[in-house]
C-alpha cells in the first residue's frame, strides 16, 4: 500500500517511517534550495532569461512548500519521486 492509499485510508503510518519521510522532505528541500541559489547565481544566461526566470521562481515555490510542509502527504510524493533514480 503506497502512500496516498494509506493516508487516504485514513492509517497513520509507524512513527519510524513518518520521521523518515519527513526527514527525506527536508533533505529535498535543501537540495531545491542549493540549486535555487546555483540558478539564481548564473541568471540570466542568454535568450531564455524570461523562461529562466519562470524556472526559478517554480523552484523557489516548491522548495518553500517541501521546507514548510514536510508531514504533507503531496510534499512526499514530489520528494520521493525526485529523489528515484528509477524515475529518470
Amino acid at each position: 500500500m503506497g502512500l496516498d492509499a494509506t493516508v487516504s485510508a485514513g492509517q497513520r503510518p509507524d512513527p519510524e517511517v513518518r520521521r523518515a519521510r519527513v526527514a527525506a522532505v527536508r533533505a529535498q528541500a535543501r537540495r531545491c534550495a542549493a540549486g535555487l541559489r546555483t540558478g539564481e547565481a548564473a541568471y540570466p544566461a542568454g535568450e531564455w532569461a524570461r523562461r529562466e526566470r519562470e524556472a526559478l521562481d517554480a523552484l523557489h515555490v516548491l522548495t518553500a512548500f517541501l521546507h514548510l510542509h514536510p508531514n504533507d502527504p503531496v510534499a512526499q510524493a514530489i520528494a520521493t519521486e525526485l529523489t528515484n533514480p528509477a524515475a529518470l
